[in-house]
């Protein structure tokens, strides 16, 4: 079997010890071995965000930053749609392959939408 390897990257390198930190964290898992990813059959994901009027400013950025740093680390043989909801659910993007064409129009729905940006009320049920 395949080994994992967990990586974490923090917003920051370092906090002052006198006080209690949130920080933003992202963790990697990765399958080290020779072949592991190559047996893994395609993924179909569907991410369903939240749009709403608190996720202005800073989180919306983040947000979108997030979908198009998705999109580019899914496999030629996985697909992603990308759906926002606030105060009613919109399909941003179709299930759709992220070969190279994919990824393109993903990350240009992702900069030009206007299903993402943020406002309205929330509406977490229509969402999904």
């Amino acid at each position: 079997g395949a080994v994992l390897r967990m990586e974490l990257a923090a917003e920051r390198s370092s906090v002052r010890g006198d006080a209690e930190w949130e920080l933003a964290s992202m963790v990697t898992l990765k399958a080290v071995g020779n072949d592991a990813r190559d047996r893994r059959p395609g993924l179909d994901l569907v991410a369903v965000v939240d749009s709403s009027g608190s996720m202005h400013g800073e989180k919306m950025a983040l947000l979108c930053q997030t979908l198009k740093f998705l999109g580019s680390h899914m496999r030629s043989s996985d697909r992603l749609s990308i759906v926002a909801f606030n105060h009613r659910p919109s399909v941003v993007t179709p299930l759709r392959r992220m070969d190279a064409a994919g990824r393109a129009a993903t990350e240009l729905a992702v900069d030009s939408s206007p299903k993402l940006f943020a406002g309205g009320g929330t509406d977490l049920a229509g969402g999904v």
